[in-house]
């Protein structure tokens, strides 16, 4: 089997087949966290928090059927790191884990990483 090249966003026509298996888009129950949501931002050159939402599962793309690469970051330039990411690194260098230091065995009360 070959790998099929992805084509890029602009391509997209809206039409919301992105949307069925987004656990993203289930959860939060907002077309603008979706990945029909987040396309029309990009095509519209706007952008905002909802980027970070999205899970990187490619689900969205599985059900594409114009075989669109729907990696919002990289289609925007978000690869930059939000707190939290910075968080899960700096827990991850310093105890092996994203959550951090585990004090008796317990979970923190704040999580950066899921």
């Amino acid at each position: 089997m070959t790998d099929v090249k992805k084509k890029p966003l602009s391509g997209c026509i809206n039409c919301g087949m992105c949307n069925a298996d987004c656990p993203t888009l289930k959860a939060t129950n907002n077309e603008l966290f979706g990945p029909r949501g987040r396309a029309n931002m990009v095509n519209n050159n706007s952008s905002d928090e909802s980027f970070y939402i999205c899970t990187l599962c490619r689900a969205c793309e599985a059900k594409c059927p114009l075989n669109l690469e729907l990696d919002f970051r990289k289609e925007r330039g978000k690869l930059q790191r939000t707190k939290a990411n910075e968080e899960m690194i700096k827990n991850i260098r310093k105890y092996g884990n994203p959550i951090g230091e585990l004090k008796d065995g317990k979970v923190p009360d704040e999580l950066y990483c899921c």
